[in-house]
């Protein structure tokens, strides 16, 4: 296992191991024993599961602006586009959950999302799987490879890393937020119809998303932190 600069601290143990253990455990037992009360608090568009999608989103467009405004001081090109890229993924996914607004201020959509959005919302995810489905199977399987597989047999996976990026390569630490990626799916997949009677008010891609746009924001802090200890005086 490698060792990394961004200290096992409190925060770190919080938002990197206890946050995401804990909140899919509540997730469950609140669907679990009142699935009326998830209903009414964590579904729908106003849910807290798509609230705290946009929340997601915006701090990690806040922390690839930070991360950009470091690697720009150190003329960083690579870095900088790929805090560009991720500023512009975290962007994205805060507009988009919100769809743009509609869902805080209460408009009605209209002209052609109207017509193509399946939901009559003013978004693009809802309009065609390139914007939606596609981008998450690929952005899944990246954590699996990235965040689960590569952390566990780092000896098998690491050769398959640019050198010049294994630095930068996710740790142990992304284990929790990395296997809820993928157990919070699981139920829906694989069929578990005694499972889905008990657990059947939650949306799994829904509860899905939220572990992976938590993946993206941790990511960015890490990296954040590895260009810090390399950079102290930067």
């Amino acid at each position: 296992m490698r060792a990394h600069p961004l200290k096992i601290s409190l925060f770190v143990s919080l938002f990197y191991i206890w946050i995401p253990l804990v909140s899919y455990l509540i997730i469950l037992f609140v669907a679990a024993t009142s699935p009326s009360l998830y209903r009414a608090v964590a579904t729908g568009e106003d849910g807290l599961v798509e609230l705290l999608h946009i929340v997601l989103g915006l701090a990690g467009f806040l922390l690839a602006l930070r991360l950009l405004y470091w690697f720009w001081k150190q003329k960083n090109k690579l870095g900088i586009a790929f805090a560009i890229f991720s500023a512009l993924v975290c962007l994205y996914i805060a507009l988009e959950e919100a769809s743009y607004g509609q869902h805080l201020f209460g408009w009605e959509a209209d002209g052609v999302f109207l017509e193509v959005n399946k939901q009559q919302e003013t978004n693009l995810h809802n309009i065609s799987s390139w914007f939606n489905e596609k981008p998450r199977v690929i952005l899944e399987l990246a954590i699996i490879l990235g965040g689960l597989l590569l952390p566990i047999f780092p000896n098998l996976f690491m050769r398959f890393v640019p050198a010049g990026l294994r630095a930068y390569a996710p740790t142990v630490l992304f284990l929790p937020t990395s296997i809820l990626v993928v157990v919070s799916r699981l139920p829906e997949r694989l069929g578990l119809d005694s499972l889905e009677a008990h657990i059947g008010s939650i949306r799994h891609s829904e509860v899905q998303e939220l572990y992976m746009f938590l993946f993206i924001g941790l990511y960015i802090y890490f990296v954040l932190c590895l260009e810090r200890h390399k950079h102290p005086s930067g």
